[in-house]
């Protein structure tokens, strides 16, 4: 349990920085130096980093569960760009959401139109974003589930 609990940790921990830089890396490409106001709210950066953190959280602990059967390396370094890809999505998706609710309160519906017609640019720059990061996760899943291997057969053997 302990261990399954730190692995979630560490996989939150590593979603929040890596959104809250592919963030800031938006913001730049989006809208130069000085950059909006609303943009660089600490809100927007906690709001963005922390959803980052739990769908990352979600999909690698799945992609975990997945590598503990025998999968290829190959197989589960598709799978790990995949859920890199869906967890960058449904942060900036769950984010837009969560900004639909602030705007337009009870109306959020008619907020979420002129949100997510900004947001499709957000979410087409998050792509490149969301495979990168799950390409890291996925190598840093085999290497980790190779050595976990190696450790066990050299258990079984002594």
């Amino acid at each position: 349990m302990r261990s399954r609990f730190s692995q979630a940790a560490l996989l939150f921990t590593y979603g929040v920085l890596y959104h809250f830089i592919a963030w800031r890396i938006s913001v730049r490409l989006l809208y130069g130096r000085a950059g909006d106001s609303f943009a660089n709210h600490p809100l927007t950066n906690a709001t963005i980093a922390t959803l980052g953190g739990i769908s990352a959280c979600i999909f690698m602990m799945s992609l975990i569960a997945r590598s503990q059967r025998f999968v290829g390396p190959l197989a589960l370094f598709a799978r790990a760009l995949l859920f890199g890809l869906l967890a960058t999505v449904a942060a900036f998706q769950a984010f837009l959401l969560v900004l639909s609710f602030y705007i337009g309160g009870l109306y959020f519906f008619l907020a979420f139109i002129d949100v997510e017609t900004y947001g499709v640019t957000l979410l087409a720059l998050g792509v490149p974003f969301g495979l990168i990061s799950g390409g890291l996760a996925g190598v840093a899943i085999i290497l980790l589930s190779r050595s976990r291997a190696a450790n066990s057969q050299a258990c079984n053997k002594a």
